[in-house]
């Protein structure tokens, strides 16, 4: 009787340090989806086995769920609802005003600085799908005085240097 007890005890305790486990590498795997300017959605991926399990992995204008929410959303226990889109009740309209021929003008303008189509074509999806209008017209603003980032509030720096490192 006592071998049977500590047999249920043992695969417990296996069961339990398991389920922790996994959750907490759950937590450290995302899913980022991001609106981008010709209307698709970008879906990424990312694990990061060093960051604190839930905190979070995201970048601005982006939705992001861990795959511990996303497995609830599965099953049914935990509704994630819609992707994002263009939709005036996240507090702005995500890639708006941006039209075709504002982003046809920006990448034509962009291309005369001397970077590539299809950098700057990445690049302004980046920017209107990581910025809000008022920060891109921001850091529009610093670069068209030939100002320096570090006239931007950080998480502006931030999203401006990361559409540099994935766009280039």
């Amino acid at each position: 009787m006592r071998a049977v007890a500590s047999g249920v005890v043992a695969a417990g305790l296996i069961a339990g340090f398991l389920l922790l486990f996994g959750l907490a590498n759950a937590g450290n795997v995302y899913r980022v989806e991001c609106p981008r300017a010709d209307g698709a959605t970008e879906t990424e991926w990312t694990w990061d086995p060093i960051s604190i399990p839930y905190v979070g992995d995201g970048r601005s204008g982006c939705e992001t769920h861990t795959s511990t929410r996303l497995a609830l959303d599965a099953v049914g226990l935990w509704s994630i609802g819609d992707a994002p889109t263009n939709n005036p009740d996240v507090g702005f309209e995500l890639n708006q005003p941006y039209d075709s021929s504002f982003i046809d003008l920006w990448v034509r303008g962009c291309v005369s600085s001397g970077d590539s189509v299809a950098f700057c074509r990445c690049a302004i999806n980046e920017y209107t799908t990581r910025l809000r209008p008022d920060e891109f017209e921001a850091a529009a603003a610093v670069a068209h005085s030939g100002g320096q980032l570090s006239e931007l509030p950080e998480n502006l720096r931030d999203d401006i240097k990361a559409v540099e490192r994935d766009c280039r």
